[in-house]
């Protein structure tokens, strides 16, 4: 039989106490939510400036538009990786929550950076991507000719057609026309039309004139089809590439088809 003082007493330790991931979980679900937010507003954004990318605006073809593209369209990526890395530290009980922070955290100062030097420096950046402008010649629902120039130019006006009416209907003959747009910074003007349309009998609609243009431009033609496009006296197929410089014009077609 053995003694009291023989007899060893194995004591179990206590646990050491676990750290408190309240706080850890808390910040982890608030960068999330966040992430979520900014990745939402990203893509918005970046979708917008791709389209007036498409339609030529200078800002949203320098680096800083390009930019801020890439990084929104990467939004819901960080947004996953997010969602996925909080998933993760709770399943293995981890309590580090401060590296979302990091990655993909990083991502809601990444994004208001690259927007902000979009918004202050875009304007006075160099397009890296290039673009050709379109000038457009469609037609109303009566047959009459309108122009319009695709691109950064500020604005247009329109000149004609001087269109004259009796009882309400269109009177036939030919009326002067005239379309440009706004000159830029050093004064020039991209595109300018000056010329007629002539209204005849048969419904038939002639827009001719001298087309001149300070860059390359494509020339399109939209509306029904039957248009007839001549320039410079040959006979062309819309749309095509036009140079720099002046070209004759005629746009025919029977108003209604």
């Amino acid at each position: 039989m053995r003694s009291v003082a023989e007899i060893e007493v194995e004591v179990t330790p206590n646990p050491s106490p676990q750290p408190n991931g309240g706080s850890g979980l808390r910040l982890g679900t608030v960068v999330l939510i966040a992430t979520i937010a900014i990745a939402a507003l990203g893509l918005t954004v970046a979708v917008i400036v791709l389209d007036n990318a498409l339609d030529g605006r200078i800002r949203d073809r320098t680096i800083f538009g390009v930019a801020l593209m890439v990084i929104g369209f990467l939004g819901p990526i960080m947004a996953v990786v997010a969602l996925r890395r909080r998933r993760s530290l709770r399943q293995m009980g981890l309590h580090q929550w401060g590296s979302l922070v990091l990655f993909p955290g990083s991502f809601l100062v990444l994004w208001p950076i690259a927007f902000l030097m979009y918004a202050v420096l875009g304007p006075v950046g160099k397009p890296i991507i290039s673009y050709t402008p379109t000038f457009i010649v469609s037609f109303n629902p009566e047959g009459r000719p309108q122009c319009n120039a695709q691109g950064s130019f500020g604005g247009s006006e329109q000149i004609g057609p001087g269109e004259v009416r009796a009882d309400g209907v269109l009177v036939n003959g030919s009326f002067d026309f005239y379309y440009r747009v706004f000159p830029d910074e050093s004064g020039i003007r991209a595109v300018t039309l000056t010329g007629e349309i002539e209204c005849a009998e048969g419904k038939r609609v002639e827009l001719r004139g001298e087309l001149l243009l300070a860059e390359k431009f494509w020339f399109r033609i939209e509306g029904p089809a039957g248009a007839v496009l001549v320039i410079d006296d040959q006979p062309r197929v819309a749309p095509i590439l036009l140079e720099a410089g002046t070209h004759r014009v005629v746009v025919r077609r029977i108003s209604g088809e």
